[in-house]
């Protein structure tokens, strides 16, 4: 149950400032037209403790409306942004579909974890030191490949306008080194793959 909030003058507010109720619990709700990405008018409703938040609230909504608007989803998550690339790269022929399919294995990794789920926007440097950390058990390859992408994710955001900072040129975010020991690999000397067949 709300009841309305009139202007301290009590005169009406202008033409699309919109109106503030106030509920019994004692929040404000804020109801005004806003612009969506489409560019359509729709009546949107924000709640906040003070008439302050709720428009705080309405302009990062309509911010977030105004990037939908350019193609950019500000709600991308680092795999999306990530599956994004990978896509373009296949389709322009940088990439083949192989290697196309063995970095969405990898990507598996990141998504099975908390960074996974959110918006690079939301992401902070404690979030990825600590995804960081959980990955040492992983070989020192597929570390590298899982740091690699985080850099790309981050970099495709920056060019892409969703975020502002990039957290990934944090001198504190450093790849991590497996515990497991490197495997050496030795390779077959010519006689040995004629010897083979190869």
């Amino acid at each position: 149950m709300y009841e309305r909030v009139k202007n301290e003058d009590r005169q009406r507010a202008p033409a699309g400032t919109g109106s503030f109720r106030l509920a019994y619990n004692g929040k404000y709700q804020y109801r005004v037209n806003c612009i969506d990405h489409l560019g359509m008018q729709v009546r949107k409703s924000f709640t906040g403790e003070t008439k302050e938040e709720c428009i705080a609230k309405k302009k990062e909504f309509e911010e977030k409306e105004a990037m939908k608007a350019k193609g950019i989803d500000p709600d991308a998550t680092i795999p999306d942004i990530v599956k994004a690339r990978y896509k373009w790269d296949l389709m322009m022929n940088f990439s083949n579909v192989q290697g196309y399919h063995r970095n969405l294995e990898t990507l598996k990794i990141i998504e099975r974890g908390m960074l996974g789920e959110m918006p690079i926007a939301q992401v902070e440097k404690k979030h990825i030191q600590f995804f960081l950390f959980t990955i040492t058990d992983y070989a020192n390859s597929t570390i590298e490949k899982i740091f690699q992408q985080l850099k790309l994710a981050y970099l495709e955001a920056m060019n892409q306008e969703i975020i502002t900072k990039n957290l990934m040129l944090d001198m504190d975010i450093r790849r991590p080194r497996s515990s497991k020991p490197d495997k050496k690999v030795r390779a077959y000397t010519m006689e040995e793959q004629q010897r083979m067949g190869v």
